[in-house]
């Protein structure tokens, strides 16, 4: 998967229920249709499974400090009372 916007994406086979699994995060979900795509065009007669997440561009850095944020908002909360 290194098209361009692929590049977060996991290819995993599993022979014996004859599946091709994709999994991690794009930025739209017509990459995540592209991923699909081009796993199918590869995969012959073996189905694919589609876990991507969609994560649009600019939330990740809010996903990331939202735990610290909130973590600073309940000792604010706790000093108060």
């Amino acid at each position: 998967m290194k098209q361009a916007d692929l590049t977060d994406v996991s290819v995993s086979e599993d022979a014996q229920k004859n599946t091709i699994t994709l999994s991690g995060k794009v930025h739209s979900e017509d990459a995540k249709l592209d991923a699909a795509r081009v796993a199918q065009a590869a995969a012959g007669d073996r189905l694919i499974v589609n876990e991507i997440s969609v994560q649009p561009v600019g939330t990740e850095s809010r996903r990331r400090m939202w735990p610290r944020m909130a973590m600073m908002q309940l000792k604010r909360t706790t000093k108060q009372h």
